[in-house]
């Protein structure tokens, strides 16, 4: 049983890979991947959420809300990047290609035989 659910879902992924939708998410990865701007903006949000959670850690809370202001400050920045925002609009079609296979899935397994 176990060796036919293994092959079933190597057919699935293979035809999943050759769909439009996963090869444009696929790219749109690469690129904010590929990206400096992108990749040096996301070490500073995880710098400053770092910074947020050794200031609470340490009770200093005026060093909390800086960190989290920074961290707010470069996370924004992140978001306006056009890589960013492909990649989010990208994310968002496969996940809803994801969902849709799920139902699809679902139905057919409840279908009466």
């Amino acid at each position: 049983m176990e060796l036919e659910i293994e092959k079933a879902l190597d057919v699935i992924c293979a035809q999943l890979k050759e769909n439009e939708v996963v090869k444009n998410y696929q790219n749109a990865k690469a690129e904010v991947l590929a990206e400096e701007e992108v990749v040096e903006l996301q070490k500073e949000v995880e710098h400053w959420q770092k910074e947020i959670v050794q200031s609470d850690y340490f009770a200093k809370p005026e060093a909390k809300k800086v960190a989290h202001q920074k961290a707010d400050e470069e996370m924004n920045r992140l978001q306006e990047t056009i890589e960013v925002q492909s990649y989010q609009a990208a994310l968002q079609e496969a996940n809803d290609l994801v969902q849709a296979l799920t139902k699809r899935l679902e139905e057919n397994l409840e279908e009466p035989l």
